[in-house]
């Protein structure tokens, strides 16, 4: 049997594309339930009401979907390489998590009512998965400091193109800063 991913085709025998498959679909959905886990902690984080925001469990499943095709796609080119690197990792989710907005806001009101309420929930969700992927810096020090790096990043991630690439380099910029100063 042959299985495209990517550019590569790989020759596979049916036992192996079945426990390949079956394997990857329980990593897809541990995925995503850690994703809506980590969605809960940072309203939790901000005191804001979780009826402001939908969630969409259907943009979650295609975040998790297209993040690990990226993850494939890496292994099939550098077979080598055992395990990817926490800040591409971090990179590829942020990328996804950014492009697809899986948070949306219900009621507006909720700037108004709550003064810590972020602005960019769905670039300021994605940063939260990655810094708990790579462990680079405390959130929530962060988060609470007068810090110059978040505002422009989380603009950056909202209005700017960016890949997941450039993501994970500067995902690693800013753990070799902290290790710095």
């Amino acid at each position: 049997m042959t299985t495209n991913v990517g550019n590569e085709i790989f020759q596979l025998n049916e036992t192996e594309r079945t426990v390949n498959e079956d394997r990857l679909i329980a990593k897809r959905i541990k995925t995503e339930d850690a994703l809506w886990v980590m969605f809960c902690d940072l309203l939790e984080l901000f005191n804001v009401e979780p009826s402001n925001y939908r969630f969409d469990k259907t943009i979650i499943q295609t975040v998790s979907f297209r993040y690990f095709r990226d993850v494939l796609r890496i292994h099939c080119h550098h077979r080598d390489i055992p395990y990817i690197d926490s800040h591409k990792i971090a990179g590829y989710i942020t990328y996804w998590i950014c492009k697809l907005r899986p948070i949306n806001v219900v009621h507006s009101g909720v700037y108004h009512n709550n003064k810590k309420t972020p602005h960019y929930i769905n670039e300021l969700f994605a940063f939260y998965v990655a810094i708990g992927r790579i462990k680079a810096v405390d959130f929530k020090r962060l988060i609470k400091s007068d810090n110059e790096f978040l505002e422009p990043f989380l603009y950056t991630l909202k209005f700017r193109p960016v890949s997941g690439d450039s993501l994970s380099m500067e995902y690693y910029l800013l753990e070799n800063q902290k290790d710095c100063g």
